[in-house]
C-alpha cells in the first residue's frame, strides 16, 4: 500500500475529497497519514518518508500535538480515528467508454486489454478492493457490451456514456455525477496498470497523481509541494 509521497508520481489517477475539519497545512496531513500508517518513527524516518526538511516536520509535528491529532507521546488520538473514518475513501468511478482510437488497428477496449493475463480493469478493481472499496461504477461507452461481466464478477455498476465518439473523458465524469456522488471518491482510467497499489484506505486531501517523467510534451507544471499549478 502506498503512502501519500509515493502516490503522486502515479499517472492519471484523482481523488476528491472534502476535507472535513479544514485548517491544517498539507504538510501537516502528510506526516499525520505517515504516523497513522507505520505508526510514530524517529524524526529522520518520518523525514525521509514525508520528503520534507526537518523545520517543516518539527513545525507539523507541534500544530498535530497541538491541534490534538497526536499525543505528547507522538501516538494518534481519537480525534485522528474520527478523522480517518470521515475522511475514508467510499466508492470509486472508472472511466472506461474511450475506443482508443491511437491503438488502432486494435479494437479490444483499452480498459480490457490484458497484461499477466489480466484485463487492466480487473487489477484495478482488485486494488480497490484490497483496500476496502467495493462500491465501483464503471463508465462504458465503446464496445460497451463487452464490460457487462463486470457487474455479475465484481457487483459493478455500468453507466453508459453514447456520446463516447464525441467528447472526452470529462462527459464521461459528467455522466456519472448524475448517479453517484463524487465525495471520498477515486476516479481512475480504466487503461492503467499499476505495479503496487496506489490506492489507500484513509485520504486526507484531494490529489491528482501524475508521471515522475518529464518530457517535451508534458503539460502538467507542479509547484515545490508537488501540487498542480
Amino acid at each position: 500500500m502506498a503512502t501519500p509521497g509515493e502516490r503522486r508520481h502515479t499517472p492519471g489517477v484523482w481523488i476528491i475529497q472534502r476535507r472535513k475539519e479544514p485548517g491544517l497545512k498539507r504538510r501537516d496531513w502528510i506526516v499525520l497519514a505517515i504516523i497513522q500508517h507505520d505508526g510514530y518513527l524517529d524524526k529522520e524516518r518520518i523525514r525521509q518518508r514525508s520528503g520534507l526538511p526537518i523545520e517543516y516536520l518539527e513545525d507539523s509535528l507541534r500544530t498535530l500535538r497541538a491541534e490534538g491529532y497526536l499525543s505528547p507521546e507522538g501516538t494518534t488520538t481519537g480525534k485522528t480515528a474520527a478523522l480517518v473514518e470521515a475522511n475514508r475513501p467510499r466508492r470509486a468511478v472508472i472511466l472506461a467508454a474511450g475506443a482508443g482510437v491511437r491503438m488502432l488497428p486494435e479494437l479490444t477496449p483499452k480498459g480490457l486489454l490484458t497484461l499477466n493475463d489480466e484485463p487492466l480493469i480487473e487489477r484495478c478493481i482488485h486494488q480497490l478492493h484490497d483496500v476496502g472499496v467495493f462500491d465501483i461504477t464503471a463508465v462504458v461507452g465503446y464496445r460497451w457490451e463487452a464490460f457487462e461481466y463486470l457487474a455479475d464478477k465484481f457487483g459493478v455498476r455500468l453507466i453508459i456514456n453514447e456520446d463516447y465518439a464525441s467528447h472526452d473523458s470529462l462527459r464521461s465524469l459528467a455522466k456519472a455525477v448524475e448517479e453517484v456522488s463524487l465525495e471520498n471518491c477515486y476516479i481512475v482510467p480504466s487503461d492503467l496498470w499499476f505495479s503496487r497499489n496506489p490506492f489507500s484506505e484513509t485520504e486526507y486531501f484531494s490529489w491528482y497523481a501524475v508521471s515522475g517523467i518529464v518530457d517535451d510534451d508534458s503539460y502538467v507544471r507542479l509547484n515545490r509541494n508537488m501540487e498542480l499549478r
